[in-house]
């Protein structure tokens, strides 16, 4: 009994250490929506500024559905995959607990960025066949 009650006394800061390392990851995911908007923006910029009579709606629409896409599919991957990793994790029996918390913030990032190019990649995909279907 000694074993679980020093445990016990220690999981409190265990799970702060864990919420402060989600915290952070999630920092760097807003920091990750800023550039990728700053960037979609520039395009628009340039698409206006080179080829003023052209195609400049395909282009804001493209970008614009691509930034959709990246944050719903960021989302989805950064959620449905962390769950799946964390699962495994616990039906393998590794249930230490900085192996958990260095699994899950890992999984949040990796997988987020994963599902973020996914879905921004699909989106710029599917606003592309809309325009040449429409054409």
């Amino acid at each position: 009994m000694v074993k679980f009650e020093s445990e016990t006394k220690e999981l409190g800061k265990r799970i702060g250490n864990i919420a402060i390392g989600i915290s952070a990851a999630r920092g760097l995911g807003y920091v990750g929506l800023v550039l990728g908007f700053a960037s979609g923006v520039d395009n628009v910029y340039e698409a206006y500024k080179v080829d003023g009579a052209g195609d400049c709606g395909q282009t804001i629409t493209r970008k614009a559905g691509g930034f959709i896409g990246g944050i719903y599919g960021g989302g989805v991957g950064g959620a449905a995959m962390t769950s799946g990793v964390l699962l495994v994790l616990g039906v393998v029996g590794v249930t230490s607990t900085p192996v958990l918390a260095i699994a899950a913030i890992g999984s949040f990032v990796v997988d987020g960025a994963i599902g973020g190019i996914a879905g921004a990649t699909a989106s710029k995909w599917f606003v592309d066949e809309m325009y040449a279907w429409s054409s």
